[in-house]
């Protein structure tokens, strides 16, 4: 375990709480952009619209953290009653959010007809990111798993 996985998990109280939310928010972002989509046409694009969703998104974040952290899982007699935090878990979620919102907010612009190439671009590279950064984890967790470091 290096260093910033360490400070990760030795963080407590309102710490941890912070940390889970700021976790939590880019995937109720993309969650509160879906949801737009779902009941309005088109894209919020980037604007006011966008802010307003992303500012509910965030508050409703803040409650499901609260959630999370009151009710331990079921993994929780195993681990301990506190999630683990790593840098590489953090890097994903935020890949994950980074290959989804820019194909939400960006709509097909008549001053720049090739947008969707640029978005596909950062969104492909996003998400290739995620993929290794996840197999990454997952590789080191077995190597954990078994006392290896």
């Amino acid at each position: 375990m290096n260093r910033l996985d360490a400070w990760l998990r030795r963080q407590v109280g309102w710490r941890r709480a912070l940390l889970a939310w700021l976790l939590g928010c880019p995937a109720a972002i993309v969650c509160g952009c879906g949801i737009w989509g779902l009941v309005t046409p088109g894209v919020p694009g980037p604007g006011r619209r966008f802010l307003e969703i992303a500012g509910l998104s965030v508050l409703v974040a803040a409650a499901a953290v609260g959630v999370m952290i009151a009710v331990p899982g079921p993994r929780a007699a195993l681990y301990g009653d506190r999630p683990a935090f790593s840098w590489r878990a953090c890097a994903v979620i935020v890949s994950i959010a980074g290959a989804t919102l820019p194909g939400m907010l960006t709509d097909q612009q008549p001053y720049w007809p090739h947008i969707h190439r640029v978005v596909g671009s950062v969104s492909f590279g996003c998400a290739l990111a995620a993929v290794a950064l996840s197999l990454d984890t997952a590789r080191r967790g077995r190597r954990l798993s078994r006392g290896v470091k």
